[in-house]
């Protein structure tokens, strides 16, 4: 049975008019509907028997934006793959852009503890986190994952109201891979 993922990856530059030829290739892909990745890698000039990994990439969107903190340019890629991340056309593809260009990725796997994340400065992404919580003698299964301090705080004080002691919450940071 196939698992299926969700994935980011960041492409980073000082420079914007680096990351234009992806986005130039994104937008065209957008436009003609295209869904699998390595067609707007192809369609940027990248050599298509190089392409092996992100054929198995549905395209979801894009977006480009500024770090509010480094000042760099993050052009945002989101795919859905099937049976878990593959990187190796990125990181051609960053190369090909410049070797000054940074990549990170996040993928995460469906109703699964799978999280794998390349940004160990946690400064493009962030750290994440699950909450296992045990109310009144029930046991919350669903894991819910949190980008950040007051997301948890919200969650457990939703859920701790009363001052029975008999109630945990358990926080648990995922490890990157």
């Amino acid at each position: 049975m196939s698992q299926y993922y969700q994935n980011t990856f960041l492409f980073i530059s000082k420079q914007r008019s680096v990351l234009q030829p992806l986005l130039e290739s994104l937008r065209w892909a957008l436009k003609e509907q295209v869904e699998r990745l390595d067609i707007p890698l192809v369609h940027m000039g990248m050599f298509a028997n190089m392409l092996t990994d992100s054929r198995k990439h549905s395209l979801i969107g894009y977006d480009l934006y500024q770090h509010e903190q480094t000042k760099e340019y993050i052009l945002r890629i989101h795919t859905e793959s099937q049976d878990g991340i593959h990187p190796i056309d990125m990181e051609y593809c960053r190369v090909y852009l410049s070797p000054n260009t940074k990549l990170h990725y996040v993928s995460e796997g469906y109703s699964e503890c799978t999280y794998i994340n390349t940004d160990i400065s946690h400064v493009y992404l962030p750290i994440r986190f699950k909450i296992e919580l045990y109310i009144d003698e029930t046991y919350d299964i669903n894991i819910d994952i949190f980008d950040g301090i007051k997301a948890i705080c919200s969650k457990i004080n939703h859920h701790i109201k009363s001052l029975n002691s008999n109630n945990w919450c358990q926080i648990s940071s995922y490890e990157s891979k």
